[in-house]
């Protein structure tokens, strides 16, 4: 995601974790050691790619909930 993000934190992320801050830009909540959370950005490309997968995936598997897994198959 171009985010500096560990592979263990970025699985278990829900679609709810991916988020637009106000004056800050695109953030990933995640958890990371101690079940920490923290929000990190997320580059505007990788961003719009995200959007464009979860567009796709919106048309095979509907339209996802929050807390949803943000990543499937």
């Amino acid at each position: 995601m171009s985010t500096g993000v560990r592979l263990e934190e970025a699985i278990p992320a829900a679609v709810g974790d991916f988020f637009d801050e106000a004056d800050v830009g695109t953030r990933l909540r995640v958890w990371g050691k101690g079940n920490k959370p923290r929000t990190i950005p997320v580059h505007d490309e990788a961003a719009q790619a995200v959007r464009t997968y979860l567009a796709g995936r919106t048309g095979r598997l509907g339209r996802p909930a929050a807390d949803d897994r943000l990543l499937v198959r």
